[in-house]
């Protein structure tokens, strides 16, 4: 997918890790209840009702909520950002924005897995890369990345390669370019 038409040079890059998501574990419930504690205990019917000025009365919550409510707030706070830099064309921002909602997701809200966090460090590792995340509801699947626009194919490729150094791991690029 490519936003040349809008004014931007970029491709996003979708590499699937071959890891079925593990929401059937009961993770994506647990982080649900435990956003709903985190807002219960801030005061406010859910946690997009917080403001990113209120990181005292968030980092004064018990852990892991605090993490919790941390992500959600932030994470709400860098797509705010993400719009302005999309809307300035500003790619070396909204790149920043993928990493930081990518930290975010491993540390704070720990949907990331191993497998996500070595996808997401090859595609960092490539020159024409300018972010990259996890997407998706995490504990698996894929990641997205925004790419130099023509060089998906590219570093898609070289995501999968260095991805399939370790044995029995496969991924696949979904969007962005083919892989043979």
């Amino acid at each position: 997918m490519t936003a040349a038409a809008h004014g931007f040079e970029a491709e996003l890059l979708v590499v699937n890790s071959g890891v079925a998501h593990r929401h059937a574990s009961g993770d994506y419930t647990t982080r649900r209840a435990e956003c709903e504690r985190a807002a219960a205990a801030l005061g406010v019917p859910q946690l997009r009702d917080v403001d990113a000025a209120a990181e005292q009365r968030i980092a004064s919550l018990p852990p892991p909520l605090d993490r919790r409510a941390r992500h959600v707030v932030t994470e709400d706070a860098r797509v705010l950002a993400a719009v302005a830099a999309i809307r300035a064309g500003d790619l070396v921002r909204l790149g920043e924005l993928f990493d930081a909602s990518h930290r975010s997701m491993r540390d704070d809200f720990e949907v990331s897995v191993p497998e996500i966090d070595d996808l997401v460090e090859s595609a960092r590792a490539q020159p024409d890369v300018f972010g990259a995340r996890l997407t998706g509801g995490g504990f698996g699947g894929s990641i997205v990345a925004l790419v130099k626009r023509g060089s998906a194919a590219k570093v898609g490729r070289a995501v999968v390669d260095a991805y399939a150094r370790v044995p029995g791991r496969r991924a696949t690029v979904l969007v962005g370019g083919v892989v043979p």
